[in-house]
């Protein structure tokens, strides 16, 4: 098998040693850059305070709903779409068919992400029909304008508040995460001016020699 590995990797013009080697440099490099760097990421509650409030929808989501529309302008259009919702067809199906003026090529489908809030269409009627929907059910056939719309929520999902004291661990991975990053980063930049290293592999090649040099057994 071993044999197998290795004249699939020269084919791709390395061999099972290389990529071995490589794998083993990569494993160094990581734990120097967490010895080195990892001691210097701090992160404070004021920091997972604000983060928290600069991403306030993103913990506390409003309820969103799945939505698809029909609409037409014709009246016998409107009349034989009633029909069909009457007889029991599928609103999507409706949806999907020529006479449909609002992206019946997916079904009347309005977005791929839940609608947010109680007001995303700019007809208050659609709006107020839209609200007094559960999951699965559809509108009368609303007259706005020249047109007629019907409107079908397909799924409604709760709005669910998580506060601070909820989140506050996982806000710290991820500022913790950020941090590291953007340290590491400057540390191999400063790697690359101080040292002049203009070939990444050179830069990797002092790494390890410190990394070993400081973290490797004595003999």
């Amino acid at each position: 098998v071993e044999i197998l590995a290795d004249e699939a990797l020269r084919a791709q013009g390395s061999s099972l040693d290389e990529r071995m080697e490589e794998k083993r440099e990569e494993v160094l490099v990581g734990i120097y850059l967490q010895q080195k760097i990892r001691p210097q990421v701090s992160v404070s509650r004021r920091d997972i305070r604000n983060y928290y409030q600069d991403h306030h929808d993103q913990f506390n989501p409003p309820p969103g709903r799945i939505v698809r529309l029909i609409r037409v302008s014709d009246r016998k259009h409107a009349e034989q779409i009633e029909q069909m919702l009457v007889g029991g067809i599928a609103f999507e199906k409706v949806a999907a068919h020529r006479f449909n003026e609002s992206n019946r090529g997916r079904g009347g489908l309005w977005s791929d992400e839940p609608l947010a809030g109680d007001h995303p269409f700019r007809y208050h009627e659609l709006n107020d029909a839209m609200t007094q929907l559960n999951a699965g059910e559809y509108s009368s056939r609303l007259a706005i304008g020249d047109s007629f719309f019907w409107v079908h929520v397909e799924s409604q999902s709760a709005g669910i508040s998580r506060p601070l004291h909820e989140v506050q661990l996982e806000i710290h991975q991820v500022l913790s995460q950020e941090q590291f990053k953007r340290l590491t980063d400057q540390f191999q930049q400063e790697l690359y001016r101080n040292g002049s290293y203009d070939d990444k592999a050179v830069m990797i090649e002092k790494l390890l020699e410190i990394a070993l040099n400081r973290y490797a057994p004595a003999s």
